[in-house]
This record gives C-alpha cells, sequence and structure tokens, in this order.
C-alpha cells in the first residue's frame, strides 16, 4: 500500500460484503510471517472489517497485486558486507484519518544487509483458521491494538483479564467460539470500544453494567447465550449506540423505556427471551427496525 494512501471509516458510502473482506484479510494474514513488508498494510485493512467500504477493498486487492507480482522476489544478504549497524525509523505524523494518531516503524542493518524491521501490531485477525483452546494471557501485551478479531474459532474457556490493558481497542470480535462464564465487567474500562461482538458463545450471568458506560459503543451484539437477568434502563446512557442484539438469551422483565429514546439507534432485536409485561408508551419515536 502506497505511503500516500491513506484510508479512513466513513467517506467512502459503498458498502461490500463483510464476510469476504474478512476472508480476504484472513488469508493475507498467513503470509505475514514471511512476508513482513505487508503486515503493515494488512494491519491498516484490517480496522475496517466491522463495516468494509469500496475503498477498503480496492487497498485489500492491490495488496494481493503486489503479492502475485513480487512472488520471485527475496532478501539478498552479502557475506562480503561491513559490520557497520545503521538503524532507520519515520513516522507519519497524526496520518490516521480516523483518530489523528501517528504511525511509525524502523529497520536496521548490519553493513548492507537487514536484520530487522519493527512495526507496532494494530490488528489481530485470526478469522476462521481453525484455532482452538484458550487465549494466551499474553495477548494483553499488544497495547497498539485497535481491532482483534478472533471469530469463528474452537476457543474456550474465560476472557483472560489480561485484555483489559488493550485500552486502544475500537473493536472485539470473539464471535462463533465456546467461551463461557459472566461476559467481563473489565469491558467497560475500554473507552474507546466501537464494536463488540459476542454472539454464539456460551456466556452466562447478566449484562454486566459497566458495559452501558462505553460512551462510543456503536453494535453490540451479544445474541445466542444464555444470559439472564433484566435488561438495564441504564441501556440508555449508550448514546452513539446504532445497534443492539440481545436475541436468543434467557433475558427477563420488561423492555426499558430508556432503550427508545436513543436517538443513533437504528437496530434492536430482542426476541426469543423471556421477556413480559407491555410494551413502552414511546417506543415508536425512534427507532426505525423492531
Amino acid at each position: 500500500m502506497s505511503t500516500s494512501s491513506k484510508l479512513d471509516r466513513d467517506s467512502d458510502p459503498n458498502k461490500v460484503d463483510h464476510f469476504l473482506y474478512r476472508s480476504m484479510i484472513g488469508s493475507l494474514l498467513y503470509l505475514e510471517a514471511t512476508r513482513p513488508d505487508i503486515s503493515f498494510s494488512i494491519g491498516v485493512c484490517a480496522r475496517y472489517q466491522a463495516d468494509p467500504r469500496e475503498q477498503h477493498i480496492l487497498a485489500v486487492k492491490r495488496i494481493i497485486r503486489y503479492v502475485n507480482s513480487t512472488l520471485n522476489y527475496g532478501l539478498r544478504y552479502s557475506s562480503k558486507s561491513n559490520s557497520e549497524i545503521a538503524g532507520y525509523t519515520d513516522v507519519d505524523w497524526a496520518g490516521n484519518k480516523d483518530d489523528r494518531k501517528s504511525n511509525s516503524g524502523g529497520c536496521f542493518y548490519v553493513g548492507t544487509n537487514l536484520v530487522s524491521c519493527n512495526q507496532r501490531v494494530t490488528a489481530l485477525n485470526l478469522f476462521d483458521m481453525g484455532l482452538s483452546g484458550t487465549i494466551a494471557l499474553h495477548l494483553g501485551n499488544l497495547s497498539f491494538l485497535t481491532s482483534l478479531d478472533i471469530s469463528y474459532k474452537g476457543f474456550n474457556g474465560h476472557i483472560p483479564k489480561e485484555l483489559a490493558s488493550l485500552d486502544r481497542l475500537l473493536e472485539i470480535d470473539l464471535q462463533y467460539n465456546n467461551f463461557s462464564g459472566e461476559v467481563p465487567s473489565w469491558f467497560g474500562i475500554l473507552s474507546k470500544l466501537q464494536h463488540l461482538f459476542l454472539f454464539n458463545n456460551s456466556f452466562t450471568g447478566t449484562i454486566p453494567p459497566s458495559i452501558f458506560n462505553i460512551s462510543k459503543l456503536e453494535m453490540l451484539n451479544i445474541n445466542y447465550n444464555s444470559l439472564h437477568g433484566n435488561i438495564s434502563q441504564e441501556t440508555g446512557n449508550l448514546s452513539n449506540l446504532k445497534v443492539l442484539d440481545l436475541n436468543f438469551n434467557k433475558l427477563t422483565g420488561s423492555i426499558p423505556s430508556a432503550i427508545f429514546n436513543m436517538s443513533s439507534l437504528q437496530v434492536i432485536d430482542l426476541t426469543s427471551n423471556n421477556l413480559s409485561d407491555s410494551l413502552p408508551i414511546d417506543m415508536c419515536t425512534q427507532i426505525s427496525l423492531l
């Protein structure tokens, strides 16, 4: 991807198939171990998996064309080089159009031989790679991570609390695994989180009140689990929420009227629960789809 190419989240109105987009990103991730030259570009494109647009998939296709045209390229290490060490670093100074953060990287040479290339990992995508087991605790060391996608796996057990240190996360996608226990309350300290996908797992307990403190949250999907208890009136605190999907759980009580005063909410799905009582009088004032 060209250094002058700047992707962003919203400028392109043309949406594309998110499943196809994720599959393409997942396939490219296999190459990262042997092709560090594309790791940064893949990381940038992986940030937009929740809502990919045409500009994003064009950037991915550009990476694929680059890989195809450089299949026979490689690094040449000369035994006749000197032992002088040289390092080079660069930064684009607020080059990210979404949050105005800077991207930095560097490389080091011994003589004319490249020995190290350093770039910060900002996106981790392990989508549909046949992995299983539990999540490694040291995943919490990836402090610059903004997107975590380990969906469509066979992971189980509890989500380690060490992930609470990933305070730059914008998206967490853990759908279609077998995570159990209660939904972690520490999700509530991830103040920048915009998308939280936990559906098709085995979570139990109630929805932690701390989640309702994530003011930037836009999509909350915890359907197809075994959550119980009431839907809190504090759900109305999520002023930027666009999608609330809690279907196929064991939730009880009434539907809180605060939900229907959320001006950004576009989709709400509470089907296949054990909700009771009458519908709030003002339920149709803001919601476009029920």
